[in-house]
């Protein structure tokens, strides 16, 4: 049984993402000393062109590689901890 192009596509997509999502070895709740880019005051409280610069946990910085994939597969997270950054 063959399976379409596009079906496959999605699958294959949806498991990158997964696997991805993954590849954190710590917990968000771990993550301090975040620094913003994109921030546009004008965009509160969502913070859609908002994006985490920098980060670390337990007194390590983040690789560029835990960095992008915390921008990339928790958007929520970065929104919400910019957010509370700014209201306090």
């Amino acid at each position: 049984m063959a399976i379409k192009k596009e079906k496959f596509q999605l699958l294959f997509e949806s498991k990158v993402i997964n696997e991805n999502a993954e590849k954190l070895t710590f917990d968000l709740k771990d993550v301090e000393d975040m620094k913003f880019g994109g921030v546009d005051e004008r965009d509160r409280p969502d913070f859609v062109d908002a994006y985490l610069e920098s980060a670390s946990v337990n007194g390590r910085d983040l690789t560029e590689d835990e960095i992008d994939c915390i921008n990339d597969y928790h958007s929520d997270f970065v929104s919400e901890s910019l957010f509370d950054q700014m209201s306090s």
